[in-house]
C-alpha cells in the first residue's frame, strides 16, 4: 500500500510523540509499504531512515498549536494526494484532513493519544481558549473511517464529547523500540552515566509535565533518606515543569539525593534506564483518570528489563497486572509509593524477576512492529470494504 502518513508533530524534535510518529512510520515500512510522510520539522540525521518526507516550513508556536500550522498541513496533504494516488490517509492531529480524504474516495484513519483540550486546561489555558481547542480536537476526529486510540479511556471521551460513533474506534496501546530498549549490564551503564553502585538508584524518564507527580515521588525520596536508606533519584528530560521540580527539590531539602539531568538524547535514553535499580512512572489525577495511560515510558522501562513502581491508573494497571512487572499505588499515596520502594530496595530477587517478565511482555505484545501489524489490519480492512 502506498500510506501517506502525516502529523502535527514536530519529528525535529525528540519529544514522544515525534518517537511515537517515526517509529511506526519505519514499522509500516519494513512490512513493504510504501510511506509518504508529511510532518513539521525535519528530522535528525539518520531517523528518516529511507523514508520520504514533506517537512511544512517552521513557524512561531506558543503553548497552543497554530492555526497556521494546520494550515500548512492540509496544504500539504492536497497537494500530494491531487498528484499521486494514495491508498490510505493515516494522521495524528490534523483538522479537515478526513474531510478532504472522503472527497477523494480514501480510507483515512487518525490516531488519536490524548485529550489536547484537558493538556490545555492542567497547563492553564482560558477557557475562551479552550472552547476554540474544543472544536478543533472535534474536526480532528470527524469523518474518520477509523480512530486508532491508544487507551480505552480516550475512546470512550470521544464517543461522549464529540459524538463518535464507538465501533469505529480501536484501542492500540503504544509501543517502543525493542532493539533499541533491552537489557543492559547495570554496572556498565552506571559507569557511563555516573552513578554510584552502592546507592539504590530509582529513575523517571520523561517529559517535565504538570500531570506528571514529582511532589509525591519527592515526598517519598525524602522519608526514604531518613530511614537511612541510601537512595539517589535521578529525572531524566525536561519540560514545562523543569524549573518548578528544581525548587520542589531544594524545598524538600533533597538536594544532594536527587539529580535533574536535563534533556538526553534519545538514544542515551536506554543507558539511563540500565543504569537504575528500580523506575517510577507517577502521575497525577488531573488529566489522567478519565483517558486513562500508556505511557511511552513505561514500556522503555519494561523492555530495558527494569522493574516500575506506578501509579494505578487506567491504561498503566493493566500493564503491569498483565505482565507482572511492577508495583502500583492508589493517585496521591505517598505511603504506599515510599512502601513499595522501600519493599523493592530489600527484594533483589522480585526486582529482577519483575525486570524479566516486564522484557518478555513488552517483546510479545508492545514493540513496534507488533502494533505496525494491527494498523495494518485496520488499513487492509478499510481497502477491501472501499473496493
Amino acid at each position: 500500500m502506498r500510506i501517506l502518513y502525516a502529523s502535527a508533530v514536530n519529528i525535529g524534535t525528540e519529544k514522544g510523540s515525534s518517537v511515537h510518529f517515526l517509529n511506526l512510520a519505519h514499522a509500516l515500512q519494513s512490512k513493504g509499504h510504501e510511506v509518504i510522510v508529511v510532518a513539521r520539522g525535519r528530522p535528525a540525521c539518520g531517523r528518516a531512515n529511507g523514508l520520504r518526507v514533506y517537512s511544512t516550513p517552521e513557524t512561531p508556536v506558543p503553548k497552543a498549536k497554530t492555526l497556521l500550522d494546520d494550515l500548512l498541513l492540509i496544504l500539504m496533504i492536497v497537494r500530494l494526494t491531487i498528484s499521486t494516488h494514495f491508498d490510505i490517509l493515516y494522521h495524528r492531529d490534523i483538522p479537515l484532513a478526513n474531510r478532504w480524504a472522503r472527497l477523494l474516495g480514501i480510507p483515512s484513519i487518525v490516531e488519536v493519544d490524548g485529550i489536547y483540550v484537558d493538556e490545555l486546561r492542567a497547563a492553564g489555558m482560558t477557557e475562551p481558549v479552550l472552547r476554540l481547542y474544543r472544536y478543533r480536537e472535534m474536526q480532528v476526529v470527524r469523518g474518520a473511517h477509523k480512530i486508532i486510540c491508544v487507551t480505552e479511556g480516550i475512546r470512550d471521551q470521544l464517543v461522549s464529547r464529540y459524538g463518535v460513533h464507538r465501533n469505529r474506534c480501536i484501542v492500540v496501546p503504544n509501543a517502543t523500540n525493542t532493539e533499541l530498549f533491552r537489557p543492559r549490564s547495570k554496572s556498565e551503564c552506571q559507569r557511563q552515566v555516573g552513578l554510584k553502585p552502592e546507592n539504590y538508584n530509582i529513575g523517571f524518564v520523561g517529559a517535565f509535565q504538570p500531570w506528571v507527580d514529582f511532589e509525591l515521588l519527592l515526598t517519598a525520596i525524602k522519608s526514604l533518606r531518613d530511614q537511612n536508606i541510601p537512595v539517589h533519584l535521578t529525572l531524566v528530560g525536561d519540560g514545562p515543569k523543569y524549573e518548578e521540580v528544581k525548587q520542589q527539590v531544594k524545598r524538600h531539602g533533597v538536594t544532594g539525593s536527587v539529580q535533574l539531568t536535563g534533556h538526553a538524547p534519545h538514544k542515551e535514553v536506554p543507558c539511563w534506564i540500565g543504569a537504575f535499580d528500580v523506575t517510577v512512572a507517577p502521575f497525577k489525577r488531573i488529566r489522567n483518570e478519565r483517558i486513562g495511560l500508556s505511557p511511552l515510558k513505561l514500556f522503555e522501562y519494561m523492555a530495558c528489563a527494569r522493574p516500575v513502581v506506578a501509579t494505578a491508573l487506567p491504561g498503566i494497571t493493566e500493564t503491569i497486572q498483565a505482565a507482572q512487572a511492577g508495583l502500583l499505588y492508589p493517585i496521591g499515596d505517598t505511603n504506599m509509593l515510599t512502601q513499595h520502594l522501600l519493599s523493592l530496595y530489600h527484594d533483589v530477587g522480585l526486582r529482577e524477576t519483575m525486570g524479566r517478565r516486564g522484557r518478555e511482555y513488552v517483546v510479545k505484545y508492545h514493540s513496534w512492529n507488533s502494533v505496525a501489524e494491527r494498523v495494518e489490519s485496520i488499513m487492509l480492512e478499510l481497502r477491501a470494504k472501499q473496493r
